[in-house]
């Protein structure tokens, strides 16, 4: 065989090395879940959302608040309202019964001027009768004023007038009659009879106006205490709407921040793992490689780099279909991550194992020495071939093999890149000795293959 056949064929293995999501003609990853459920689950678009639940709940709250001020204004409006007419009632009924008590005490102070006139006929007298009278006019016009303003006084008022022109009666008449001449004492009795009986009238007149006032204030009291429980039930039903609204904003705004948060965990999820075998997917392996590197700076503690290829994975998608050979890849996820899980306690949390490619994965193992990290490689390998994977269709089962390439790091390369590449170069060594190997990294074999390329 020619050497440029020779250099072709190593150009056309590594080449098929090149890590491609799709290697090996697999089908592009699926959407993620919260991409496919239509949710735009973007830190912009999330913060724009959240910002949009924050101000609905700010505005309801405002709402509520406004309402809540508004019907307390309302209500004390509508106090102070009820208060004012109170007084008022109570002021016009105290001046009202007090012109009533007024007009009896000053038709009585009448009566008794009249008399005296009726008895002496002095005009010194009759001028303090014609006085005493036009005082009883002025009382009987301001008491009507008073009792006019209340409608529901109406018979109130028809008696006042009915019993001013009955005073007015006895009083001018015996008056007129005196000026045209002496009278008989009988007359005069006759008439103070008359006048009593008038002003016990007045006095009935002023007792069913006090009665009829302390009625009219009951009832004026029992409305104002309706209108009061009215406006406090409204203020209740408004605080409990802008309280109600209150409680569903925030409950509707928890349920969007669960559902975008939950999208985002499923974003997160899909981005750093692989959606067919739920490992770390390569862009989640390279941080962490990057990640590793950056803490050796600081705590100069080695740790080693497994890259792991399937070994004849495309005579599996050849033979059963890329179903098949999905279903084949997950079932080495989950042997690999149970033979990486139950390895002795050396490990480390920071380990990770992560699907970079078709068929191959990758191990970052954390303060590991070039023995351990060979042992770990070695027990992998060993787990998948001595482990025939299931879940095919009928019942089927397959056995693999691996080839596994370690890498020391800093040993075998001082940055990730050259970690990465001293571990493919391991791997090839490991897939050109027969497969089914697990081989360190070795830096003459790796100048080896160099030279050939």
């Amino acid at each position: 065989m020619s050497s440029r056949s020779v250099r072709s064929g190593t150009l056309h293995a590594l080449l098929a090395r090149v890590r491609f999501p799709a290697f090996g003609g697999r089908r592009a990853p699926a959407k993620p879940a919260a991409v496919a459920a239509g949710l735009d689950v973007s830190s912009e678009s999330w913060k724009q959302r959240q910002r949009t639940a924050s101000e609905r709940l700010q505005l309801w709250l405002i709402l509520g608040f406004a309402m809540v001020l508004l019907s307390m204004a309302v209500l004390s409006t509508r106090m102070a309202t009820d208060l004012t007419r109170t007084a008022e009632l109570h002021m016009r009924r105290d001046t009202g019964l007090g012109a009533l008590r007024g007009l009896s005490s000053l038709l009585n102070a009448v009566e008794i001027a009249q008399r005296d006139y009726l008895m002496s006929g002095e005009d010194r007298l009759l001028d303090r009768y014609r006085e005493e009278r036009q005082q009883l006019d002025r009382q009987f016009r301001q008491a009507r004023e008073l009792i006019s303003q209340d409608r529901r006084k109406s018979a109130h008022l028809q008696a006042l007038d009915s019993l001013a022109a009955t005073a007015a009666q006895e009083l001018d008449g015996p008056v007129a009659q005196r000026l045209a001449g002496p009278l008989h004492v009988r007359a005069v009795v006759a008439n103070a009879e008359r006048s009593q009986k008038t002003g016990e009238a007045m006095r009935r007149l002023v007792a069913e106006v006090q009665r009829a006032e302390i009625d009219s204030l009951a009832l004026e009291a029992v409305e104002a205490a309706r209108r009061r429980d009215r406006s406090l039930l409204a203020v209740w039903w408004l605080t409990a709407l802008a309280v109600g609204g209150a409680i569903a904003a925030s409950w509707q705004l928890h349920r969007d921040v669960s559902r975008w948060r939950r999208a985002e965990r499923q974003l997160r999820f899909a981005v750093g793992h692989d959606h067919l075998t739920g490992l770390y997917s390569r862009a989640e392996f390279e941080h962490a490689l990057s990640r590793a590197v950056s803490v050796f700076r600081t705590t100069h503690k080695p740790f080693a780099l497994a890259s792991l290829d399937v070994d004849h994975f495309k005579q599996v998608n050849d033979s059963l279909g890329h179903q098949a050979g999905d279903r084949v890849l997950r079932a080495l996820a989950l042997v690999l991550r149970e033979a990486f899980r139950a390895r002795d306690g050396s490990r480390r949390s920071e380990d990770l194992i992560a699907r970079i490619g078709g068929e191959e994965f990758a191990l970052i193992l954390h303060e590991v020495d070039r023995s351990e990290a060979h042992r770990v490689a070695e027990r992998l390998r060993e787990s998948i071939a001595a482990q025939p994977l299931s879940g095919l269709h009928k019942g089927r089962k397959v056995s693999l093999t691996v080839s596994i390439g370690v890498a020391m790091f800093p040993g075998d390369g001082d940055s990730a890149d050259a970690l990465l590449h001293a571990a493919d170069q391991a791997l090839y060594v490991a897939k050109r000795g027969g497969r089914n190997r697990g081989c360190m990294a070795d830096p003459r074999e790796s100048k080896a293959i160099n030279h050939s390329l």
